[in-house]
Parts: C-alpha cells; structure tokens; sequence
C-alpha cells in the first residue's frame, strides 16, 4: 500500500479532532476524502504533510514510517499537496512557479549556476521542457511567461497542481482543486487528474465539495462527522448510505 493511516488521531486541548481514522491508497487510485466543514477533512492532509504532529496513530509511506519527519522532508519521500487558498508565487510567471518545484532533483553545481556553465544551460533546458510537458496537460503551456497573479481563478488552481507534479510526487493531496471553477473547468480538471493518474500511476488522495466532481472521478470514497469515520466504500454505496445523507449529502 502507497500511503496507510493506522489508528490515526489528533486532539487539540481537550478537542479530539480526529480519531481512529484508518486510510489507504493505492498507486493508480482516486480516493475521495468528504464530510462537511468541520469533519476533519484538512486535519488529515495537515497530519499527513507534517504540518501538525499526530497524538495517536501512525502514517506510512511505501512501507515506511513518516513519523518525526518535516515537511520538506515528506516531499522529499513523496509527498506533495495543493492548498484550499491558492500558495502561489504570484509575482513570478508561470514557468518559474513550476521550475521552483524542480530544485529536488536539479543537477548542476553552484559554481556551474553562479558560472553559467553549458551544465547549468544543459540542466535549465531539460527541466523546462519537463515543465512544459506538465503545463501543456492542464493547456497552460501558452502562458508560461505569464505572471501567476494575472491567470483567470481556474487556472491558478491548474498552476498549483502542475507545481505539486513537478516535485515528483508519489502521493498527491489534492485539497478542494475544483473549488471557484465553472462546470468547463471542472470537467476539464477531471480530465487532467485521470490523465495524471494514467500518466503518472501516482496514489492520489482529495477533498473536495464538489459531489458530482466527487461521485464522477473517485474509486472510492471516505467520508468524515465531527473526526471520525462515518462511512467507506465506492461512490454509489456512500451516495446511498443514510448517515452519508444525514451528515453531508443531505439526501442528494
């Protein structure tokens, strides 16, 4: 298994914001992390990234424990996520929002940086056209020299995931991706994720409102109330379990 929560929890004070959650995903698979405000939903992908540190439970990468581990760290193991507030560089453009998440694996010397040595010309080539080869599968290559800020809403968002793609990921935490986009968008957006999940064969976990964005594009949903676990299983069976639809769904 990819990615593995066991007995995994949090407790904030007195407050258990959540507890006992046990999670998997797969390489290749789309699981849909739901539940209303609240549930806990950006708490999990908050553990899972280091931002907060577990009080009870375990988190497994590929087999190993990320316990003790930083952020940087689980990005460096595999770990990549998108945020609910777009955390883009917005003065920079588009290409080097995108090369930034490329520095895990550049290859040149400093001397040949501060130099400009052919190696340092060599390297920046092969990650542009790694870059480009992202940013042509959200159809953003034509704004490459662009300023993040000046990009349409939707498009920031596309920007984001193509960033969290560049640092080569295992694990993609996709945090309310469709959130802003008109239905042209979305359908595109779901486009591009089963295209990634093809391309990339990367384990990719989501929270999202979306319910038809959710039910159309995940394999399997897990749905939180107030930190725990209410239900599991594929998007047809938690659509029609009744504490899905009194906690979240509200019957739809």
């Amino acid at each position: 298994m990819l990615l593995e929560t066991k007995n995994l929890g949090i407790t904030f004070g007195g407050l258990k914001a959540l507890q006992g959650l046990n999670l998997t995903v797969d390489m290749g698979e789309i699981v849909g992390l739901i539940g209303p405000n609240g549930a806990g939903k950006t708490t999990v992908f908050n553990l899972l990234t280091a931002v907060y540190e577990p009080t009870d439970g375990e988190i497994f990468l590929d087999g190993k424990s990320t316990a003790k581990k930083k952020t940087y760290q689980l990005n460096r193991m595999g770990i990549a996520r998108t945020f609910q507030n777009i955390r883009l560089f917005k003065d920079m453009s588009v290409m080097d929002n995108v090369k930034v998440a490329f520095s895990n694996e550049t290859k040149y010397s400093a001397i040949s940086g501060i130099m400009r040595l052919p190696s340092f010309w060599k390297e920046e080539k092969r990650i542009e056209e790694k870059a480009m080869e992202l940013l042509s599968m959200f159809d953003l290559q034509s704004l490459v020299d662009v300023k993040a800020r000046h990009l349409a809403y939707g498009k920031q968002r596309k920007l984001e995931i193509v960033r969290a793609l560049a640092s080569n990921p295992k694990v993609l935490l996709l945090d309310e991706p469709a959130a802003g986009m008109n239905p042209t968008e979305t359908a595109e957006l779901a486009d591009a994720i089963n295209l990634i999940r093809e391309k990339f064969e990367i384990a990719i976990l989501l929270i999202e409102h979306d319910m038809s964005f959710v039910m159309g594009i995940c394999d399997r949903l897990v749905v939180l109330d107030y930190g725990k676990e209410i239900a599991r299983g594929l998007p047809d069976e938690v659509r029609k379990n009744p504490d899905v639809i009194a906690a979240y769904l509200g019957g739809e």
